[in-house]
Formats: structure tokens, C-alpha cells, sequence
């Protein structure tokens, strides 16, 4: 029995070694500071789920960009700002999206580490998560990390053959999204209960997580002099107030 471990064990052993090996050298390339480089015209950016992602058309707005994204929680954001923040110091103002989501468990756990969530944001930002939350985010969830793992090693390791890359718009780390819909009328109709549900969000238990990232950017920002304002889209009155 003892052999056979070892001989597992030299097995594993060298190709945990090729992986951290070919983790690191992609992690370290796409960590260049060229490869996040936003026109020096632009010294606003914004952030978020898909509230500010589809309220704020930065095409409209002067000196603006707009990195918003639909179910982002601040978890990843956070490293989305910081890498943004030290590559582009003409950007001095930070539009955060803010609403009462942003606090329910339920919701932004289930954002961070859930399978969906992590196919998705984990390949896009692996390179900047750091190993601490590499690791929480393996103990929720091991099955889908390491298939996220994965993908975003191929993607990462695909881009060593792009010498001059913008990494933000290669990972589609975001950007304003126009929808074409009204659902108004739909509630109005009562054909959507669960959109006018009246749901006490008061009464919910709290997201530690998501709170505790948002206090990260804000000692990120204040730490960089940068301003930050708490943005909140307006929604129509009939639309969920848990929203």
C-alpha cells in the first residue's frame, strides 16, 4: 500500500510542478503594465453589475469608461480597480455601482464562487487573484474551481502569442451594454410576479463577503487619493425594491 501511494505521489508531484510552473509564467506576463493601458483622456471609470453596465453609456459621457459587468460582485472588482488604478494614474474618480443586492447573502455568495460565476469571472481575473483567495475559493466550490482553473490556464497561456495585447478587452472585462427590452409594461401586466415580489430585504441575512470587499476598495481608493462615489441606477418604481 505504501508503494502504491508513492508511487501516486510521484506521479501528482511533477505535474502539480508543470502547472504551477506554466501558472506563474502566464500570471507574471499578463501582469505587464502595457496590457492595461486606457486612453490618458479618460480619468472616470465605472464599475459594477449590470445595473451601471446598462444605465451609463460611457459613449456619451466625457473622459469616461465604463468596465461594468453584469453579476460582478465586489469581489472581483476589486482586483478589476486596483490593476486599472495602478496602470492609468489619470483616472482620479471612481462611479461604483451600489444597491441593496449588494448586501444579501443569498445573492452575492452565490456571485462569487457558484459554478456559473466561476466559468465565467475566474478566467477573466485568475492573474490577479491572490493565493489566499485562490484557496477560499477552492474550499467553496473544488469541482468548479479546478474546471475554472483550467480554462483559464488555456486562455492565459493563448495569449503568450499576442505580443501587444489589451488584456481587459481580450478577458471582456466589461464595458456599457444596450438592451433592446422594456419589461414595464410586462409587471404592469402581472405577468412577472416574482419581479414585483415585496420581499423584506431588511429581514435577510447579510453578505460579510461582498461588504468586506467593498470596505477593500474603499481603503484602496482613500489610500490613492482617488474619489469614489457610490452610484445607485435609478429603477422604475415598480421594479423589485430589493434592487
Amino acid at each position: 500500500m505504501k508503494l502504491f501511494f508513492k508511487k501516486i505521489l510521484l506521479l501528482i508531484i511533477p505535474i502539480l510542478s508543470i502547472l504551477g510552473l506554466c501558472e506563474l509564467i502566464t500570471n507574471r506576463f499578463l501582469n505587464k503594465k502595457s496590457f492595461y493601458k486606457i486612453d490618458s483622456s479618460k480619468t472616470i471609470l465605472i464599475l459594477g453589475n449590470s445595473h451601471t453596465e446598462c444605465a451609463l453609456n460611457n459613449s456619451l459621457l466625457d473622459h469616461v469608461i465604463n468596465l461594468s459587468q453584469g453579476a460582478e460582485t465586489y469581489f472581483y472588482t476589486y482586483v478589476k480597480l486596483k490593476k486599472i488604478i495602478e496602470t492609468n494614474p489619470d483616472i482620479h474618480t471612481i462611479l461604483l455601482g451600489y444597491s441593496n443586492e449588494v448586501f444579501i447573502k443569498s445573492w452575492m455568495d452565490k456571485w462569487i464562487y457558484s459554478d456559473e460565476i466561476l466559468g465565467d469571472k475566474y478566467p477573466k481575473y485568475s492573474h490577479l487573484i491572490s493565493t489566499k483567495d485562490k484557496i477560499f475559493l477552492f474550499s467553496k466550490n473544488p469541482e468548479s474551481y479546478l474546471i475554472a482553473f483550467k480554462v483559464a490556464l488555456e486562455t492565459k497561456a493563448s495569449l503568450l502569442f499576442k505580443p501587444d495585447i489589451n488584456v481587459y478587452k481580450e478577458l471582456h472585462w466589461g464595458g456599457y451594454l444596450y438592451l433592446i427590452r422594456d419589461k414595464i409594461q410586462q409587471i404592469r401586466s402581472g405577468r412577472n410576479n416574482l419581479t414585483i415580489s415585496k420581499d423584506n430585504s431588511d429581514t435577510w441575512p447579510i453578505s460579510e463577503l461582498n461588504i468586506l470587499y467593498l470596505k477593500k476598495i474603499v481603503f484602496y481608493c482613500k489610500e490613492n487619493n482617488i474619489k469614489l462615489i457610490l452610484f445607485r441606477s435609478p429603477l422604475h418604481q415598480l421594479y423589485n425594491r430589493n434592487y
